[in-house]
């Protein structure tokens, strides 16, 4: 009998064999598939590696990692292979090796961020001339490796949604510096702009600036 695959999805919802995610204080599960749970009576087990001795289980069809699997100020990645199995009466029917990539916490803002103290300075509610022609500094992205990504995901105007259909704000997706267009025709208020930056490997954070016209 030909063995089926095991899936588990990414942060983005697609099946990967590997799959990145935060260290966190609370426990980690990722949803198993297989086309075999269809078989009656089997079950779940797991062949592992680089688990040094932490609590990680298979319940409810799912990869439980206990939430002493590292820490929000932890700085390096840690990987743990895993090869989840679905055995029927001791054989396995279906499985595939899975690599479980924790990363450290990311610190994404419009101002400083400085490690060694872990300590941030925002720069996020700026009043500006924005019909001037505005160009904001990058934003703090650490750490650096993780970079990817950035664009407007929505913007507001004085609390309210704001459909910026003549471009005045746009975004350089590989630095984050935000810039409104010269002698435009923005009116006095707030402009809250929602930043997110998609990392490398798909995950996704989000961060306001905040533009004020007088």
């Amino acid at each position: 009998m030909q063995k089926s695959s095991v899936n588990i999805q990414s942060s983005n919802g697609e099946s990967s064999a590997f799959i990145y995610t935060l260290f966190s204080e609370k426990a980690s599960s990722f949803e198993l598939h297989s086309e075999a749970t269809r078989i009656s009576g089997t079950k779940w087990n797991a062949k592992s590696k680089g688990i040094d001795g932490e609590t990680i289980k298979i319940e409810n069809d799912k990869v439980v990692f206990a939430g002493t699997s590292g820490s929000l100020t932890q700085k390096e990645e840690k990987t743990y292979e895993l090869e989840p199995q679905l055995l029927k009466d001791g054989f396995a029917v279906a499985s595939s090796k899975i690599k479980f990539i924790f990363i450290p916490a990311i610190q994404f803002v419009y101002g400083t961020y400085y490690p060694d103290l872990n300590l941030t300075v925002k720069y996020n509610y700026l009043i500006v001339d924005l019909q001037a022609g505005y160009v904001s500094k990058a934003p703090a992205f650490y750490p650096e490796s993780y970079k990817g990504k950035f664009n407007i995901d929505k913007i507001e105007w004085n609390n309210k949604p704001y459909d910026d259909i003549k471009v005045n704000f746009s975004i350089n997706e590989d630095t984050g510096i935000i810039s409104t267009k010269a002698k435009n025709d923005l009116q006095k208020g707030s402009y809250k702009l929602t930043i997110k930056a998609t990392a490398k490997h798909g995950l996704e954070f989000t961060t306001p600036m905040t533009l004020v016209l007088e």
